[in-house]
Parts: C-alpha cells; sequence; structure tokens
C-alpha cells in the first residue's frame, strides 16, 4: 500500500532497528520534525547519491528509511540533533514537490522480514555481536533477537562493522534477511583478502561512519 510520506536526504543509512543522530543543518528539517512530533508521524530518510558533477541536483536512493523521533539534544559547537531510530523500510515511487530540502513522495512500504532464526552458516554473526555487547544489568537473560534473529543481526553487524555506506544501501535494499547476510559475508571475505582496506572517498566515509553514528 502506497502512502505519502515527508523524505529528508542524509549522509548516511538509517538502519532498521539502530539507532543515530541527525544533525538538524536546514529550516526544513527543523520544520519537519516539529511537524511530525506534533501529530504523532514519521518521516522518512535516504541516503543521499553521489552525483558525476557539481552542478547536478543531488538525488535520494530509492530505497529508505522510517524515522522515529526518540529525542533531542546539542552538540559542543551548539548545533542541535535529534536522536533516531529506524523503522520500515519503504520504496519511493513518485516525488509530489521538494521545498526546504524536503520531499514529499508517494512511498510503497516494504513487506516485513521474516521472523527466522540465523543460520548456521550466519551463527559467527550472532557470536560476534554477543561476545562484543555490553551485558543489560536488568535482564537475567538475553533477548532472541539480540543475538539469533537473522534480521536483527544483520542490521545490528553491519552497523557495528562499521560498513561503508554505499554498501550499507546495497545491503539494506535486500528484502530476506539471509540473503543480506550472505551478502554481508561475502563482502568482508573480499574486503579482508584485499591488500589495503579502503581508499580515497570511501575510506574516508568508512573511517568517519562510526563517529557520526554515536549517541
Amino acid at each position: 500500500m502506497n502512502q505519502t510520506l515527508p523524505v529528508i536526504m542524509v549522509d548516511r543509512v538509517l538502519l532498521p532497528g539502530i539507532r543515530t543522530r541527525l544533525p538538524v543543518l536546514h529550516i526544513g528539517h527543523l520544520d519537519l520534525i516539529r511537524d511530525c512530533q506534533r501529530n504523532g508521524i514519521s518521516f522518512g530518510c535516504c541516503l543521499q547519491l553521489r552525483t558525476l558533477g557539481e552542478h547536478l541536483p543531488r538525488l535520494p536512493a530509492p530505497i529508505g528509511t522510517e524515522a522515529l523521533i526518540q529525542d533531542f539534544d546539542t552538540m559542543p559547537d551548539g548545533t542541535l540533533y535529534f536522536r533516531l531510530i529506524g523503522g520500515r523500510r519503504f520504496r519511493m515511487r513518485r516525488t509530489l514537490f521538494n521545498e526546504e530540502s524536503v520531499f514529499t513522495t508517494e512511498v510503497d512500504w516494504l513487506a516485513p522480514e521474516p521472523d527466522d532464526w540465523l543460520l548456521e552458516a550466519h551463527r559467527l554473526f550472532g557470536y560476534i555481536l554477543q561476545t562484543q555487547s555490553e551485558p543489560e544489568p536488568d535482564l537475567k537473560q538475553p533477548l532472541r533477537e539480540e543475538f539469533d534473529h537473522a534480521a536483527s543481526v544483520s542490521w545490528r553487524i553491519i552497523n557495528h562493522m562499521d560498513v561503508v555506506q554505499s554498501k550499507q544501501q546495497d545491503l539494506l535494499e535486500i528484502v530476506n534477511p539471509h540473503e543480506r547476510l550472505t551478502a554481508l559475508k561475502t563482502w568482508f571475505a573480499e574486503t579482508m583478502s584485499e591488500p589495503s582496506v579502503g581508499s580515497g572517498d570511501e575510506g574516508s566515509e568508512h573511517a568517519g561512519s562510526k563517529h557520526d553514528a554515536a549517541i
């Protein structure tokens, strides 16, 4: 079912279930967030795609993620930012208009992911998360989705392993979580076999994403 949704372009991929922070750099963004909070609605985030020429218009990635506002704060330099968590994924159908850095678009929501366990081939990802995660003091047992749920593990491992933004967008567009984890496993193997990891713009993006996602 399609729906009209306000969408903004951002410099990172908002992953489902993952928290991040969004600096408010435009008046249009501030108005959008104010309207969402007042009316109890959400907005969407799409990765800003690179263009071949500096004078070409910016384009959003065709698939983005619903942004749910959790809180807001200010950075040391006084910049206002909002803490967000990723919700449902959507595909942009048609842009109705663009005003103050906000697109109003028709979107189709992607179907919810299956409630599947990790496959044996992907158990290592769950183990990595389990060994690197801080235990919750008020939980006697870890929740299933933390280390065994295929969809949740896929998003958390992408965020935890600091995957470059262009690859995150590719993975965001994969519907099946098992296929996503297989693609992620293949990408890790190829990356580790390279003589040097990252260079140029891609390397800079890789190095900065963890800092940008801090909350």
